[in-house]
């Protein structure tokens, strides 16, 4: 198993055991050139606990929902409030490549999408085999 952390990161990976009920979330964007933005973890939780911050990248977003799982207003206070904000000195327009999850299309985003240039292309279903190669290299 590999982790990618920073050389600095003092606790680059750690275990814990539960009971698998519980789920947890990482919203990863990574461009072309590989530049990756920081992440979003979502826990199954009703509060994010601080201990649960502690270690990870800069400027990384904690959140929680129900289950542990990305829903459409996690995903449009992240594009809104993470992504526009990250990527806004890069030229535009900007392509931004996204599974074909519902949550990702919600009015709000892809009005904000359109009002900051930001074409959003879906891929298809079951198409992780030749579509998404950070699932099979980065994830998998």
């Amino acid at each position: 198993e590999l982790v990618l952390a920073s050389a600095e990161t003092k606790i680059k990976y750690e275990e814990n055991g539960g009971t698998g009920k519980s789920f947890t979330t990482i919203l990863i964007c990574v461009n072309a050139k590989g530049d990756v933005l920081p992440p979003m973890t979502i826990y199954g939780s009703k509060t994010v606990n601080k201990q649960w911050t502690v270690g990870g990248p800069d400027r990384s977003v904690y959140k929680c929902s129900s289950r542990g799982w990305i829903n459409e207003d996690l995903f449009s206070n992240w594009f809104i409030e993470n992504f526009l904000v990250e990527t806004k000195s890069t030229p535009r327009p900007l392509l931004l490549v996204l599974d074909g999850h519902h949550c990702h299309f919600s009015v709000k985003v892809i009005e904000a999408a359109k009002q900051n240039e930001v074409i959003i292309v879906c891929l298809p279903p079951h198409s992780t085999h030749g579509l998404q190669p950070l699932d099979l290299v980065t994830f998998g």
